[in-house]
């Protein structure tokens, strides 16, 4: 299953970042929200009454909605223009929100923020160039929060749900060897961080589940980069025989959804 994340993508891949874009109203309506426990870690690093954040890459507001719960003055970096305007439009009686469409690495350098993050979209950033902008963008001692979802079907390889599904993507080459994220990188991107000059550096894992119907799931795929560069006739086989294969689990595909949060600090300065 080829849902998962990577946080290295190259070039070639990197210019996938628009087909988002395509379809704001069905990425809303099925891409998963975080858990909240994840902001209420966010918040015990961030402890103030408004902080000032800047999201780069929210989408139509997965995590948006949870920053601007938690009282955030939240400036968001959206480069799908489509994207940027229904982000406007769900949250247009919000005047904590305000959308900037563009490329992150344009967004003007005039404010500082007490918080910069990105749910499940700084992989689209060259790494390097991304978080040296990023520690100019933060105010000394404010906070960087980067993280991810990991989509894993039926909990691991081997589930009854993974049984189901994993056949319809093998025929279609669209299968994976790859082994499902457990957390073992978590280390490594940390180190990623402090090398980039940041301090007080810090991971954590949260899980939950989801249960898709085999139409849920297939309008999901869709939202996913790739899929609709397939050939149409191609794609819509997939798509009727992956919604057949759901079917024989009881039409219930149940996801759990693996997220890794990332929290540093820009150092004070001396």
């Amino acid at each position: 299953m080829a849902l998962d994340l990577q946080y290295e993508k190259d070039e070639k891949n990197r210019k996938n970042r628009t087909d988002f874009d395509e379809d704001a109203a069905n990425y809303d309506r099925v891409r998963p929200r975080y858990c909240a426990a994840l902001f209420e870690e966010i918040a015990r690093f961030v402890p103030l009454d408004r902080p000032k954040v800047l999201e780069i890459g929210p989408g139509t507001g997965q995590a948006t909605e949870s920053l601007l719960r938690m009282g955030c003055s939240v400036t968001a970096v959206e480069l799908g223009g489509h994207l940027a305007d229904y982000l406007r439009k769900k949250y247009e009686a919000s005047e904590n929100l305000t959308v900037w469409q563009g490329d992150f690495l344009d967004f003007p350098e005039e404010e500082t923020y007490d918080l910069v993050c990105s749910a499940t979209a700084f992989h689209w950033i060259p790494r390097e160039e991304g978080l040296v902008k990023v520690r100019r963008l933060l105010r000394p001692g404010g906070t960087l929060a980067l993280f991810w979802n990991h989509p894993i079907i039926g909990g691991g390889p081997e589930s009854a749900d993974d049984r189901a599904v994993q056949p319809v993507y093998r025929k279609f080459g669209q299968g994976s060897d790859a082994r499902p994220f457990d957390g073992s990188s978590c280390p490594a991107y940390e180190q990623v961080l402090r090398d980039a000059g940041f301090s007080e550096v810090r991971s954590q894992l949260f899980t939950a589940w989801r249960v898709l119907t085999g139409q849920q799931y297939v309008q999901l795929m869709r939202s996913y980069s790739g899929h609709g560069k397939l050939p149409e006739q191609t794609r819509l086989a997939l798509e009727q025989e992956m919604e057949a294969a759901i079917r024989t689990t009881g039409d219930a595909l149940h996801i759990k959804d693996v997220m890794d949060l990332y929290l540093a600090r820009k150092p004070m300065e001396k």
